[in-house]
């Protein structure tokens, strides 16, 4: 049976980046998204955006819930490093209405098909705050695993911080079981 995604991702354009998009990386559920505490403002999600085109290798995608027609979050495919065919997948739920309904998970997922697909990645990975327990579920819903933890990597609001590694592997480039299974478990990292 063919599964089908009530989410669709198009290429972001600078049209997208409106006031609505800026506010949802500015809301307070959006604070561990990026886990650098920066502000961000239209021009410099604009810059960003511009420097991943130009230099090709940031490839952001709005998502957009087919039904509704709405605008819910973006997913962002990168930088892409090239030499080793890897990048970073961060996938992103700005839109409130959205939030705790497993429409992170289904991003992820369309963000992992273009990625292993189009871009042809062999790995898509990326490092979550330990306390976004919530992300780290969202990606290991989409078929990622937890890869490693990364002691104190963050310092938020003058807290030290590990990182949970997750990470996602191409199934062209990855034949071994090792890749589908996590060297962690939430279980062992959260003692749930």
């Amino acid at each position: 049976m063919t599964y089908m995604s009530a989410l669709k991702l198009i290429n972001l354009k600078i049209s997208h980046i409106s006031e609505e998009f800026v506010a949802w990386h500015n809301k307070e559920h959006s604070k561990l998204y990026s886990a650098s505490g920066r502000v961000f403002s239209k021009a410099n999600l604009i810059s960003e955006f511009e420097n991943g085109i130009k230099n090709k290798n940031l490839f952001q995608y709005l998502v957009r819930h087919k039904k509704d027609k709405e605008n819910i979050g973006v997913i962002k495919i990168g930088p892409i490093d090239k030499v080793h065919m890897k990048s970073d997948l961060v996938a992103f739920i700005g839109n409130e209405n959205y939030l705790k309904k497993g429409f992170g998970s289904e991003a992820i997922r369309l963000g992992n098909d273009i990625a292993f697909n189009k871009l042809n990645l062999r790995k898509i990975h990326g490092p979550i705050v330990k306390s976004n327990i919530g992300a780290v579920k969202v990606y290991l819903k989409a078929n990622w695993i937890i890869e490693g933890i990364q002691k104190g990597h963050y310092l938020i609001k003058n807290k030290q911080e590990d990182a949970i590694l997750v990470a996602c592997f191409n199934p062209r480039y990855f034949k071994n079981k090792i890749c589908k299974n996590s060297v962690f478990k939430i279980e062992d990292i959260y003692q749930l």
